[in-house]
């Protein structure tokens, strides 16, 4: 019996910096000559990376049994479409162009880009594609607002509750990019319970492994049960409240599982206490280096405690994710120059011979 019998890919948020994880994705299926969701069990994605997860997953509108798009696909969307993402910010005048060039709050004060372009781009791509029609199983991150909990939309339960849970993909993928500063909360309305107000699930969990490990778990229970009886957790609705359904178990001493985990690249800069002396001083670093990027590293010190290796040395967990310089690092310039410089670092990243044989191992492994 094959040791990895539940195979998840995990992709972190980032804005334009998913054509990282795109370039690292198409890599993958070059060598292995598939595509991703016939590889993968399980796809879970935060904002950018819970759009390319979805993008991954949609059946075509012509064959519901064939991708609509492969990682190649989904690159080209962000070199293609990015202006459409991150087009204009919605006009407030004086306001906007004092808060763009006031020092340690650049855009972190300007009001939001507008809407239309980011859900007309959503609405062609995924077209009325629902999480139930799903080629793989999908977890994509998001928060609510009003309750203060997270919110997840899951293809599990979609097929489940097909009359609260089965949201639409291009709603599934607004709610999960809604940044704040970058975009406004997305209003949902579910059936018999209300409207939740949702927003970018970086916020809590812009690396989403763990909770991808704990979907993995309930997936994995449930293909255990006799009869196939379906779980009665649920993501948005249910006994417990929204979003309260995720639950580590000690079930298991070693789940067989295989978790490849991509993040969309990282700087690391040391803040100096001293410099932290107003609040405007600590708006970037708590956003960017604190909220992101500390808290995806801490993600992926648990999740090698969580996916040790096997006995007899066959690894479980894999986390790729390169450095950037910090002119790349900001997840809305969608400058030409910018965009040619993270494709570059990444085509550059995954040609590395260290590198390339990692993914020679990965690609083994799946």
């Amino acid at each position: 019996m094959a040791k990895h019998q539940l195979k998840i890919l995990s992709l972190d948020g980032g804005g334009i910096r998913g054509i990282i994880p795109c370039v690292i994705l198409q890599s993958i299926e070059e060598r292995t000559r598939k595509n991703l969701s016939e590889i993968f069990d399980l796809m879970a994605g935060t904002s950018t990376g819970g759009i390319i997860s979805l993008g991954l997953s949609c059946p075509d509108a012509g064959d519901p049994r064939k991708n609509a798009f492969d990682a190649t696909a989904m690159l080209n969307l962000y070199k293609k479409h990015a202006n459409d993402i991150f087009g204009k910010r919605e006009s407030k005048g004086f306001f906007n162009r004092i808060a763009s060039v006031i020092p340690g709050v650049g855009t972190l004060m300007q009001t939001p880009y507008s809407i239309s372009g980011l859900e007309g781009l959503l609405k062609d791509k995924f077209g009325d594609s629902k999480l139930n029609q799903a080629l793989t199983n999908v977890l994509i991150t998001s928060y609510d607002l009003e309750s203060g909990q997270g919110f997840y939309f899951l293809s599990r339960l979609a097929k489940e509750h097909p009359d609260t849970e089965n949201f639409m993909m291009r709603d599934a993928a607004r709610c999960t990019s809604a940044a704040p500063t970058y975009f406004v909360p997305k209003r949902i309305p579910i059936k018999d319970y209300g409207d939740v107000v949702l927003v970018d699930g970086g916020v809590m969990a812009n690396n989403p492994s763990i909770l991808a490990y704990s979907e993995a778990k309930e997936i994995w229970y449930d293909r255990q049960k006799s009869g196939g009886t379906p779980s009665t957790s649920v993501a948005g609705i249910g006994e417990k409240g929204i979003g309260d359904h995720i639950d580590v178990e000690a079930k298991d001493n070693d789940a067989p599982f295989f978790m490849l985990s991509i993040g969309t690249g990282t700087h690391h800069k040391a803040i100096k206490g001293q410099d932290m002396g107003t609040a405007k001083d600590w708006l970037q670093p708590l956003l960017t280096d604190i909220f992101m990027g500390s808290v995806a590293e801490n993600t992926h010190f648990t999740m090698r405690n969580l996916l040790p290796d096997y006995t007899d040395g066959t690894p479980r967990y894999y986390r790729l994710n390169l450095d950037l310089p910090i002119e790349n690092i900001n997840m809305d310039d969608v400058s030409d120059k910018n965009i040619a410089a993270l494709e570059a670092h990444a085509r550059a990243y995954v040609k590395q011979p260290e590198i390339a044989s990692l993914l020679d191992e990965i690609c083994e492994q799946l």
